[in-house]
């Protein structure tokens, strides 16, 4: 069973469990790469895929789809208190350049097959992106009436030139999303709104590979609150708090409750501590 940490993050049983499961991942690196260890909502995940969690790789996209169905699951026991909150798949960026492709993109990642949760009841969408050997998350606030670039990166870079017009192209579509649905209300304001890099204290030019479980810890704790009161539990440069997510994100998605192949990963893991 999936459990909230002490510090917010998802958490698989013990920390050494949750090593074993991270340990099982890495082995035989060469071998069993396209065994499924995730599967739910027409997410499927391969143990290379999750591989690619640890350093030196750049993430493959289907390890953050699944922790968007996970996020998604959760958000169904959130406190009344905290914004609802929707959790898409990734986007590419080459997938957008024409209009009508990319309309069909969000809607595909808003439509995926999670249907528990209807994206147009929340107060936040939260969009991965996947740019070229980097990934970072547009966070679209409804009921603020804003969006949000949420980058790890602190490449002295101007926004045009680092995301080009995809912030603006993804507040767009999901404007259009709406007005096909008859929700026009909902997002009159949201046009005007110019999308807005947030600027982090922990953001880090150096961390080149770091980026994609970055992005998934952000993508978890960002409930639109003002930066101050946002506590991700990372800092520059620290290491071991990454490493640790690491281990933790591999555990929460292999036994996963929505993961409708947990009980053989759990076999599998068991068996491998032995």
């Amino acid at each position: 069973m999936i459990v909230a940490g002490f510090d917010g993050c998802l958490e698989v049983g013990s920390k050494q469990a949750r090593c074993y499961a991270w340990k099982w991942v890495l082995s035989k690196q060469d071998v069993d790469r396209n065994d499924i260890v995730f599967s739910g909502y027409n997410v499927l995940v391969e143990r290379g895929d999750l591989q690619t969690l640890s350093t030196g790789h750049h993430i493959s996209p289907p390890v953050v789809d699944a922790w968007s169905v996970i996020l998604n699951h959760k958000e169904l026991f959130r406190s009344v208190a905290s914004p609802a909150r929707f959790f898409a798949k990734t986007i590419t960026c080459g997938e957008m350049e024409e209009e009508a492709d990319a309309f069909k993109v969000v809607c595909d990642a808003l439509e995926y097959g999670w249907s528990l949760t209807n994206p147009c009841d929340v107060d936040m969408i939260l969009f991965p992106v996947m740019q070229h050997r980097w990934c970072y998350c547009i966070c679209v606030n409804l009921k603020g009436n804003r969006v949000d670039i949420l980058d790890s990166s602190s490449a002295g870079v101007a926004k045009i030139d680092k995301y080009d017009k995809m912030p603006n192209v993804v507040r767009d579509m999901v404007v259009e999303y709406f007005k096909s649905k008859g929700l026009d209300g909902r997002v009159e304001k949201l046009t005007a709104q110019e999308p807005k890099r947030l600027q982090l204290e922990w953001r880090d030019s150096t961390a080149v590979f770091d980026y994609g479980v970055i992005t998934m810890r952000h993508i978890e704790t960002y409930t639109g609150q003002a930066l101050k009161r946002w506590d991700c539990g990372l800092k520059k440069g620290d290491e071991k708090a990454v490493n640790a997510l690491w281990t933790k994100y591999c555990a929460a998605i292999v036994e996963s409750d929505v993961n409708e192949v947990k009980d053989k990963m759990r076999h599998l893991v068991k068996h491998f501590s032995r």
